[in-house]
């Protein structure tokens, strides 16, 4: 008895796939004798994207500040931009220069936008937004916490950012 499920173990291995099979340092499996290999996708960590489903996805897309009220120092907005990406990350600027990056993210329930900028910077970074994104102006207000309650800021997609007239 002990032969025969010895004999039937060895079957299902080979049948399986695990005969003479040789692993590569890069993930590949290849079959001794022959040139097809199988690569190994399980070893690979994904990439973080933005799907169109994502509730984040409407907002992946360059923003130009409009209007700024009840601010500081409205001056701080003048020309500012926020171009957010699909990886998570973000640039942003003022005029045509970009003055600093980071990673960004909207919390679902709350709507918060919260944006980690890797230089200091004189805005607030965190933001609840009031919109849906899409092709439309979205309001950024500061009745959050690290931002003042009262802060509006009003930002429209472009395809540019703004120049200096």
């Amino acid at each position: 008895m002990s032969r025969l499920f010895l004999l039937c173990s060895i079957v299902f291995i080979f049948s399986c796939g695990g005969g003479d099979s040789t692993n590569t340092s890069n993930g590949e499996a290849a079959t001794a004798g022959s040139s097809t290999s199988t690569t190994n996708t399980a070893a690979v960590a994904p990439v973080k994207k933005h799907y169109e489903a994502s509730h984040e996805a409407p907002y992946c897309k360059l923003w130009v500040v409009k209007f700024a009220a009840e601010v500081d120092n409205p001056q701080d907005y003048k020309g500012l931009w926020f171009d957010l990406k699909t990886d998570g990350s973000f640039e942003s600027g003022r005029y045509e220069e970009q003055t600093n990056d980071g990673t960004w993210s909207i919390e679902k329930e709350t709507t918060i936008i919260k944006l980690q900028f890797n230089k200091q910077e004189l805005i607030p970074s965190n933001w609840q937004i009031q919109g849906a994104g899409g092709k439309g102006r979205i309001l950024w207000k500061g009745n959050v916490a690290g931002n003042r309650k009262g802060f509006q800021v009003m930002l429209e997609p472009e395809n540019q950012r703004p120049s200096k007239q």
